[in-house]
C-alpha cells in the first residue's frame, strides 16, 4: 500500500506522515510502515546530460521508492512525503528548462507511468490542503535556511507559496483525467486516509481502539 502526500510547503504533509506511520502500526504487530521523503531531484545540466535522459533519472528515482512496496500488499504501508506531483506543479513556476510539456523534471510520459504504478500497489495521492491563510502563517513564520529551495527563488515568500498552493488545483483540475491515484484535496486525518486504501474502506481510529470496520 502507498499513500502519496502532496501539496505546498507549509500544508502539514510531514506531520500527517508521522500520524499516519503511527495509526498503521497499531492496527495490528503484522503492519509495517516505512516513510520517504523526496524532495527536489537536483537542477538538470544539459552539458551532463540530455532532458531525455534527465527525465528518465528522475522517473527512476521515483521507481525506486515505489517498487519498495509490493503491489497490493496490505500489510505493508509506504508513506512518501511528496512523490511525483511536485514535478509539474513546481515545474511550472520554477523550472521553464525542463518544463516542455507541463510536467517539470519528469515530463508527462513518465508521471503518467508513476501515476499507474502507484494505483497498481494499492496507492493514492491525496493534495494535503488547509486554507491558503493556514499555510502562510506557518511558512512565513520559518526561520531563514528552513526551505532550501525557496529561498533560493526570486520574489516573496508570500508569492511563492501563493503560487505553489494555487498550481495545485490548477494541476489537478487540468489533468483529473490521468490522475489514477488521486484520493481528495483538503485536511486529512490518518484513519481517514487509511480508509481510502483498498480493503480498508470503513477503517475507523477512536478512543477504544482502532477497528477495521
Amino acid at each position: 500500500m502507498i499513500i502519496q502526500l502532496e501539496g505546498v510547503d507549509g500544508a502539514g504533509k510531514s506531520y500527517l506522515a508521522t500520524h499516519l506511520l503511527n495509526t498503521w502500526r497499531d492496527i495490528s504487530p503484522a503492519h509495517e510502515a516505512l516513510l520517504v521523503h523526496t524532495g527536489p531531484p537536483g537542477i538538470w545540466d544539459d552539458d551532463d546530460m540530455s532532458l531525455a535522459d534527465w527525465r528518465k533519472y528522475c522517473f527512476l528515482r521515483l521507481k525506486a521508492v515505489i517498487d519498495m512496496v509490493e503491489a497490493h500488499d496490505a500489510r505493508r504501508l509506504l508513506v512518501m512525503d511528496r512523490g511525483s506531483w511536485g514535478s509539474p506543479v513546481y515545474g511550472q513556476l520554477f523550472r521553464p528548462d525542463v518544463n516542455e510539456d507541463g510536467f517539470g523534471d519528469l515530463g508527462k510520459k513518465y508521471f503518467t507511468l508513476l501515476e499507474k504504478l502507484i494505483y497498481a500497489k494499492g496507492g493514492i495521492t491525496a493534495h494535503i490542503s488547509p486554507p491558503l491563510e493556514t499555510v502562510l502563517v506557518r511558512t512565513l513564520g520559518r526561520a531563514e535556511g528552513e526551505d532550501e529551495f525557496l529561498d533560493q527563488q526570486i520574489g516573496s515568500r508570500e508569492k511563492q507559496i501563493t503560487d505553489i498552493y494555487n498550481g495545485y488545483y490548477s494541476f489537478i483540475h487540468d489533468n483529473i483525467d490521468i490522475l489514477d491515484s488521486y484520493a481528495g484535496s483538503g485536511v486529512f486525518t490518518s484513519s481517514k486516509l487509511i480508509s481510502k486504501l483498498p480493503g480498508y474502506e470503513g477503517f475507523t481510529a477512536d478512543k477504544t481502539g482502532i477497528t477495521n470496520g
